[in-house]
């Protein structure tokens, strides 16, 4: 009879264990929940991995800057050409919103711009405006874990198990991948040099498109700060790149003639 007893505790026991193993299985899964965007020519994906309803109200802010790229809502244009006129001042004049009908003859038109003005460019600064506001937006809303691609450039927050965000470095020429960076709460933004030429290879300094490096990546605490950076970056010679990034919290990476050069980049690099 005590053995029957103790063969049915062991049953009852072994049941307990697998309806735990079960549970804690079943809940501690982090769900993942995606939503793609295309505005202002960006290809965008949001991930929420905790189950918010917040896609449409980021809808919303993407939708509200792809109309004031499209000269629909004079207010945010206004605002970004205020932010614009600021990184013109940061970057001493790499970063220039009046470029659009740059020629060997340009001279900014950085403080005479308007809404209606027919220099203005915000390609290379809208994208991290916009994703910005989306990450003020979830920070309020207690949304902690999220990866944000706004045409390749990388916003993080929390990763949504042990351990980090994994992000690889691929090189333009040939897709091989040069490096893997382990990343949580930071942004990152590369910029590759491509047959293709994009506003940021434009430099209102040389008055001419620059393609000096296949990489530059910045990682940086936001997405306006690593914006900023790499299109700066990108167009400065690497001693002067090198010299302009020590003064942000910020790590860079630049990939040229088939070498990688660094700034408080090993961090991130390994595992």
């Amino acid at each position: 009879m005590q053995k029957i007893i103790d063969k049915r505790n062991y049953i009852i026991w072994g049941i307990i264990i697998i309806l735990i193993v079960f549970l804690f299985i079943d809940f501690s899964k982090e769900k993942e929940y995606s939503c793609s965007y295309k505005y202002f020519n960006h290809n965008i994906v949001v991930k929420i991995y905790e189950n918010k309803n917040v896609f449409s109200d980021i809808d919303k802010i993407y939708k509200k800057y792809n109309k004031a790229y499209h000269g629909k809502n004079n207010k945010l244009l206004n605002e970004m050409i205020n932010y614009g006129k600021e990184v013109y001042k940061e970057t001493n004049g790499y970063i220039d919103i009046s470029k659009k009908n740059l020629n060997k003859n340009f001279k900014t038109k950085i403080n005479n711009l308007e809404t209606d003005s027919n220099e203005l460019v915000i390609d290379d600064i809208i994208g991290a405006l916009a994703t910005n506001e989306v990450i003020n937006y979830l920070k309020k809303n207690n949304v902690k874990e999220y990866l944000i691609s706004d045409n390749g450039d990388i916003s993080l927050g929390n990763y949504y198990q042990k351990g980090t965000f994994k992000v690889s470095i691929n090189n333009p020429l040939n897709n091989d991948i040069l490096d893997v960076v382990s990343l949580e709460n930071k942004s990152m933004v590369t910029r590759n040099s491509s047959d293709k030429v994009k506003s940021y290879m434009i430099s209102p300094i040389q008055k001419e498109v620059v393609k000096k490096y296949d990489t530059v990546v910045v990682i940086a605490e936001d997405i306006l700060t690593a914006n900023m950076l790499a299109n700066t970056l990108y167009l400065m010679d690497y001693e002067e790149g090198r010299e302009f990034i020590k003064k942000y919290n910020a790590s860079s990476y630049w990939y040229y003639d088939g070498k990688v050069k660094t700034y408080k980049f090993d961090k991130y690099l390994g595992d």
